[in-house]
């Protein structure tokens, strides 16, 4: 069965934002998730947060 799962992690700042980033796609790879994008949300010039992607496809 194809199936995706969407993760919106809000920006908290450059470092907090890829420490936290990391962190989840940490936990969903080990729960056999694929990361498929990263979409930064932006408005007005600034990065609001970020839409993960995660592809958790089951083999048949």
């Amino acid at each position: 069965m194809k199936g995706y799962s969407t993760i919106y992690v809000e920006s908290n700042g450059l470092r907090r934002d890829s420490n936290e980033l990391d962190r989840v796609i940490r936990v969903h790879s080990e729960d056999n998730y694929i990361l498929h994008s990263i979409v930064p949300r932006v408005y007005e010039g600034e990065t609001e947060g970020y839409i993960l992607i995660f592809d958790h496809t089951e083999v048949e």
